[in-house]
């Protein structure tokens, strides 16, 4: 009788353990990640340096071929203000008919936003580099970003929800995001502070040296007027190798009088 109670005993315990064992990998895996799951892990790093690279190229590009060279604009011809071509380039007026029409910092950040929202997709989907698991990627209402354009450096963070499969786990990683080391927040400060001195000076016309010693030149930089156009090269990015190019952010203006130039 004692022999039954005892291995009625022992096969009580065994089936709390299996039940313990059994519960500890549901709620590991419902979560999405299981510690001891090495090829889990490897996917879910892969795929964040993936959509991270993809980020910071799309920001690069948007940064040196777009909001510098077209006055804070990723499309000028679709904001309904004047501009002139110039090869490839459209730069803005940011004066014209005596009115002051450039864009605010909050407004070239939510440009820039919606650009990276309308072209990670492709990035990110149209080479797929990752074998043998199944990937869902987000739809257009599950997709947030929040740009940042500072006086050093550019941050972009973005909400771009992607599940995947592998081994029965589900796995989904959201949070994505990169920095860009230009000073795309300075140039565009630069350009801002010149326009209030081509407005305040109008009349009598500008003559940018006398006011180089206001703007905030924190690195090899050089500004100066050329025809209807006022120019700012940020030399910093290719003496310091960092992007091998000047970083150069340009705007328009309409009868108004400039001469001289800046050097920093």
């Amino acid at each position: 009788m004692k022999s039954k109670k005892s291995q009625l005993t022992i096969f009580v315990i065994i089936g709390f353990l299996l039940l313990v064992i059994f519960l500890t990998t549901y709620i590991k895996n419902k979560n999405g990640l299981r510690t001891n799951d090495k090829p889990i892990v490897l996917y879910k790093q892969q795929i964040e340096n993936y959509v991270e690279q993809c980020l910071y190229d799309l920001s690069v590009d948007a940064i040196y071929n777009r909001i510098s060279l077209q006055g804070g604009y990723i499309n000028p011809e679709n904001n309904n203000i004047p501009w002139k071509q110039s090869g490839e380039v459209k730069i803005p007026y940011w004066y014209y008919n005596g009115i002051d029409i450039s864009p605010s910092l909050t407004y070239i950040e939510k440009m820039f936003g919606d650009y990276i929202l309308e072209e990670i997709d492709e990035c990110v989907q149209s080479n797929q580099p990752f074998k043998g698991i199944e990937i869902i990627y987000p739809n257009k209402d599950t997709k947030q970003i929040q740009t940042s354009i500072n006086v050093k450096d550019v941050e972009v963070i973005l909400e771009y929800p992607i599940f995947f499969f592998s081994d029965d786990n589900k796995v989904i990683i959201k949070d994505f995001q990169t920095n860009v080391e230009l000073g795309l927040g300075n140039e565009i400060g630069i350009a801002q502070d010149i326009l209030k001195d081509l407005i305040e000076f109008k009349e009598t016309g500008f003559y940018l040296k006398e006011k180089c010693h206001e703007y905030n030149l924190n690195s090899p930089m050089n500004v100066f007027p050329f025809s209807e156009m006022i120019i700012i090269h940020d030399y910093g990015p290719y003496i310091d190798n960092s992007f091998g190019r000047t970083l150069t952010f340009q705007f328009m203006f309409k009868n108004m009088k400039v001469k001289g130039y800046c050097s920093g």
